[in-house]
């Protein structure tokens, strides 16, 4: 009630208090003034009456000057903050209209509130123009909300959003991110919606794509012609021990170029789906070492996909192992069989290559051998940080544990 009263006083023109304040002192010194006649002289004194009136009129002006001066000050404090308020409001519009993003005020029913000029463009709509329109039909395109969409999203957790998406109607490529908006109560109230363009981005990340395709294809091919090379002047060699050389690194090249012949062919050029990679290097091996039909490859890979950094390390390796089975394992056997398992628990990745042949020699330490193949594979293991162990029983087995390279 106090603040209503003074609401009202202070929206008083100034000469209307002055008069009220003068009226009232008058009123009320000549009420008090005849009570008092009327207790101490049993009867009614003009002449302090007309003093009393004088008095009430001096401190009428007194009061009302102390009250105009204060309802002055309020008011341009009033004025002020009017002032301030509006010029706020001003700047945040023009900040909220000049933003590049496509910026939306989204409420719990996917109705547009507000959105900034560069949105409404995007639209072919003034902002006036968008208020209650349905976003999902007018953004999307579709007859009802998309569940897939960060807004719904929101509206069903009140978490933040983001997601990356091609949108038709705006013509592009665009990161979106949603924030809940509440009520004062805490009630979610709806979400602002913002809205990047990333086309040009993408636009340069295919061609960046298409340019590192065309890379690891030259690289391939140059691989190939290295490897093609080889086998020419292999041909003119009479010594077997020169032309295994060869052929060893023949395979060793192969396993490379195959690396880059999966980025080629694959739509993922920082991962190769490994399982595919080992499936074709054994297929390989075997067609131009396994001069015995009854030896078996048994192939078991988990789904797997690896940067380039610990593909070909790996393939090497697994190159080098192969290779020295099929060599050495079986001796006049007929039968035989090469089994290569890869296997992930967690970060943690166990190759394992196994044969069941003759096994290592008596006396055979594989870390200190003169083999370039195995050196190869000790060397391989330390650059991927992995452990190896080579034992024979029943066959010869090597067990490589390790994790994928940080690139």
């Amino acid at each position: 009630m106090l603040e209503n009263i003074f609401y009202r006083v202070r929206n008083l023109r100034l000469l209307h208090f002055v008069w009220i304040s003068v009226v009232l002192s008058e009123i009320f010194t000549a009420l008090m003034n005849t009570v008092m006649g009327l207790i101490w002289w049993r009867r009614i004194d003009i002449d302090l009456l007309l003093i009393g009136s004088v008095d009430a009129f001096v401190v009428g002006l007194l009061v009302s000057f102390i009250v105009v001066v204060v309802i002055i000050e309020i008011r341009r404090y009033d004025k002020r903050s009017e002032e301030s308020v509006l010029r706020a409001k001003e700047e945040w519009e023009q900040t909220f209209d000049s933003m590049a993003d496509l910026i939306m005020i989204l409420d719990k029913d996917h109705r547009i509130v507000k959105t900034n000029r560069a949105m409404a463009a995007k639209l072919g709509l003034t902002p006036q123009e968008t208020v209650g329109l349905n976003c999902y039909e007018h953004v999307h395109g579709k007859t009802e909300p998309l569940p897939s969409c960060p807004h719904t999203m929101l509206m069903n957790d009140g978490k933040e959003h983001s997601a990356e998406v091609y949108e038709e109607r705006l013509g592009g490529y665009f990161t979106v991110a949603v924030s809940p908006l509440y009520w004062p109560s805490g009630e979610l109230k709806g979400s602002v919606h913002v809205a990047r363009d990333i086309s040009e981005r993408k636009k340069a990340e295919k061609d960046k794509d298409t340019l590192l395709q065309e890379i690891h294809h030259r690289v391939k091919n140059n691989m190939q012609v290295i490897s093609s090379l080889l086998n020419i002047q292999a041909r003119s060699i009479e010594d077997k021990r020169l032309l295994a050389i060869f052929q060893d690194c023949q395979s060793r090249i192969k396993a490379m170029a195959l690396v880059h012949e999966e980025l080629y062919q694959s739509n993922n050029l920082s991962k190769i789906d490994i399982k595919r990679y080992i499936n074709a290097l054994l297929d390989g091996l075997a067609s131009s070492l396994c001069r015995k039909t009854d030896i078996r490859l048994k192939v078991t890979v988990d789904d797997i996909f690896f940067n380039i950094d610990t593909a070909i390390p790996c393939g090497l390796i697994i190159t080098e192992l192969v290779t020295n089975s099929f060599k050495h394992a079986f001796g006049k056997r007929e039968k035989g069989e090469i089994s290569v398992e890869l296997r992930q628990n967690g970060g943690i990745f166990n190759l394992l290559v196994r044969d069941d042949g003759v096994g290592l020699p008596e006396g055979f330490v594989p870390e200190n051998t003169a083999s370039l193949g195995l050196q190869l594979v000790h060397t391989l293991t330390e650059q991927i940080g992995g452990r190896i162990s080579i034992t024979s029983d029943s066959g010869t087995e090597a067990r490589l544990v390790f994790e994928e390279v940080n690139t």
